[in-house]
């Protein structure tokens, strides 16, 4: 089988989404294509987050859902969202809104030390807003991060 470069299937993978072919053969052809690349030297496609939930910290990409995955395990969280706290230097920080468990305190530093043996040292938060009641989603379950955009006031947050 023949390998592809980066850039031939980003080309393909562009050129399958803009068709004007119904979802599920655009599926279908998405499908193909990604078995065909497990098979490739080391041309694999990773579907890691939506590019709206990823942080741009001077440079290097931080995956709100591998923070909010690491802050699951993290003691005393019930639930967790993190977003980009914009920066004038950075373009982007990382911040965290936790949810602690019911009736219990959470202890900042405890978790952000727990992220710090969990993920790389530029992830973990530099901002934690925690919250007491629980993150606003949509009717269907889904985090509606953009309220918390709004609402969140980083400046009182814990500054790590």
């Amino acid at each position: 089988m023949e390998s592809k470069t980066q850039v031939e299937l980003l080309h393909q993978i562009s050129n399958i989404v803009s068709s004007n072919l119904t979802l599920e053969k655009m599926l279908q052809q998405l499908i193909a294509l990604t078995v065909e690349v497990t098979f490739c030297d080391a041309c694999l496609v990773y579907l890691v987050d939506r590019v709206k939930d990823m942080i741009n910290r001077g440079g290097e990409n931080v995956y709100c859902v591998e923070v909010e995955n690491a802050l699951a395990g993290a003691p005393g969280v019930y639930e967790a969202a993190v977003l980009g706290v914009p920066d004038e230097m950075m373009g982007e920080k990382v911040g965290a809104v936790i949810v602690p468990m019911p009736g219990a305190a959470l202890d900042v530093p405890a978790v952000l030390g727990y992220l710090g043996e969990h993920i790389a040292d530029f992830k973990v938060p530099q901002y934690v807003a925690v919250s007491a009641t629980p993150l606003p989603r949509n009717p269907g379950g889904k985090l509606l991060k953009r309220r918390l955009r709004e609402d969140v006031d980083w400046a009182a947050a814990f500054r790590r």
